[in-house]
Formats: structure tokens, sequence, C-alpha cells
């Protein structure tokens, strides 16, 4: 990760449906790097979902680690918990979906070295 713009992570995405939970985050000048998180349901946020979690700006290279498990979400950047068994009442296992997406900064150039997918038993 560098420099500023806006990325996401679909989680449970049932692309039929349109249906899972996004988080996601915008790293910009003046307001840090907020990250996000709302179901979205139909191709669409679901309503009153969308909330802000924390500020934490992602920098350079670190290690990234997402667990789903009990309907809990937990990121971890490298030390820092960035996101610590957020409730995900709806979840169901689907398709996990990195991306960007433009803000007034741009889209926010990433690089992803090596990645590892397994289940959880």
């Amino acid at each position: 990760m560098k420099d500023q713009g806006g990325w996401f992570m679909l989680l449970g995405w049932n692309a039929e449906l349109g249906n899972g939970y996004a988080i996601y985050n915008c790293t910009t000048r003046k307001s840090g790097a907020p990250w996000f998180i709302c179901e979205l349901r139909g191709h669409a946020a679901v309503r009153d979902t969308n909330q802000e979690l924390r500020q934490y700006e992602w920098k350079n290279i670190q290690d990234a680690k997402v667990s789903v498990r009990d309907g809990q979400v937990t990121v971890q950047l490298g030390r820092a918990k960035v996101l610590d068994g957020e409730l995900l009442p709806n979840y169901q296992p689907g398709a996990v979906v990195f991306g960007v997406y433009d803000t007034r900064y741009g889209p926010r150039p990433i690089r992803i070295e090596s990645l590892r997918i397994r289940g959880l038993n």
C-alpha cells in the first residue's frame, strides 16, 4: 500500500445475489485513513449498516490476516488489529474480492506479493 486513494474487500460475496459484506478504506491527506464496514444485499448497501470503525493507515509492505469465524471478522495488519471480532450478522460463505475504487485522490495503488487462503476447521 502506498499513496492516497480507496480500496475495498468483499467477504462472503455472492455475485448472483449481490450479497456479502464490504470492508473499505480511503487514505486522504486531510481526513486520515478511516475504515468502514457495511452489508450488501441486492448489489446495494443495506441502509443503516455502514459504519466507521477506526482510523488506521496501512503503509508499505505488511502481513495482512483476515479471518471470519462464527460470523465475526478480524483484520490484522502487521501487529495492529484494525477490526477485532466485528459482527457480520447475515454472513454466508462466499467469494473474497479485493479491489480499488476512485476517490478525489484516485484509486489506491496496491500490490499483493503472495496470497494464501484456507478454510477454517
